[in-house]
């Protein structure tokens, strides 16, 4: 996707599509291009839904990736932003379809578009009268190299930051195997991007696992047990604790919470095998085939 030759405003932000940077009070925020795309995609379309469909395919064209992949970088450019998810002031999340920009954007005009819209009439003179003599030549010519001088030094500043920050951003992101010789089976990264969950299996036996994504270590949480069948894994929203769906081979699922830190499960069942798993503040909802139960409050 080309982004064009486009600047908006909005908020204490100016987006700069042009030279693919972000600037948040005139300084250069640190964020991945694949960020930055998304974000240009809903600040164009501001004020519209644009489906989850339409955002994956302008942002990962030719990829494949997940709708978790998605929604991992909407949560990043939240964070980025200042955002939240419950009380938006940029991106509103609608239900079953995609993501909404709520803030008011302006296209800012490039210094072309204003030199077509505003033409310098040729006989109207640009000094007075007064301007014509021999010295203030002079000075008009010394403060157009003051002012191109201080616009250069600028310019390489901020380029020099900005190459640094990306640079940095860049090296933070790597891809790396959980295990050598086990098999993960589903995972789920927190809200708050610290941790992520994943079933393991081992010998046939499946248990629960936390990775800590600074540290790069691996707990085990809940011990593997024979016969024991995992379905999904999920995090509560505040990120302290852990959802898991677990089941017999042809019997009833049901679910269990934990904490992160590890300790008691506590088990509440569910009426058949639960698929997947969705919050509201206080419940804890299952879906099964496409049907909403309210199975458990905690």
């Amino acid at each position: 996707m080309s982004l064009g030759k486009q600047r908006f405003a909005f908020g204490e932000f100016i987006l700069d599509a042009d030279e693919k940077v972000l600037l948040k009070n005139g300084t250069p925020v640190s964020i991945t291009p694949k960020v930055f795309q998304l974000l240009f995609v809903l600040v164009e379309k501001h004020g519209h839904i644009v489906e989850k469909e339409r955002l994956m395919e302008e942002v990962w064209a030719g990829s494949f990736v997940e709708e978790s992949n998605l929604t991992f970088s909407i949560r990043q450019l939240r964070k980025i932003l200042g955002d939240a998810s419950k009380s938006p002031r940029f991106i509103e999340t609608v239900a079953r379809r995609g993501y909404r920009f709520i803030a008011r954007a302006e296209v800012i005009p490039s210094e072309s578009s204003i030199e077509e819209k505003v033409p310098v009439s040729r006989s109207t003179p640009l000094f007075g009268r007064w301007f014509s003599g021999p010295v203030p030549v002079v000075l008009a010519v010394l403060l157009c190299a003051v002012v191109l001088s201080t616009g250069i030094f600028i310019w390489r500043e901020g380029s020099r930051l900005l190459r640094g920050n990306l640079a940095a951003t860049d090296k933070s992101f790597r891809f790396e195997s959980f295990t050598s010789s086990d098999t993960p089976m589903t995972a789920a990264i927190s809200p708050d991007g610290n941790y992520i969950a994943y079933s393991r299996t081992t010998n046939g036996r499946q248990g629960l696992w936390l990775r800590q994504l600074s540290s790069g270590v691996n707990t085990q949480i809940v011990a593997p047990e024979e016969g024991i069948m995992y379905g999904s894994v999920e995090f509560s929203p505040d990120s302290q604790f852990i959802y898991i769906s677990r089941r017999l081979r042809n019997e009833p699922a049901w679910l269990d919470r934990v904490s992160i830190l590890g300790g008691t499960l506590n088990r509440k069942y569910c009426p058949t095998s639960t698929e997947h798993l969705v919050f509201l503040p206080t419940t804890v909802i299952s879906l099964f085939a496409g049907i909403h139960h309210k199975n458990a409050r905690f």
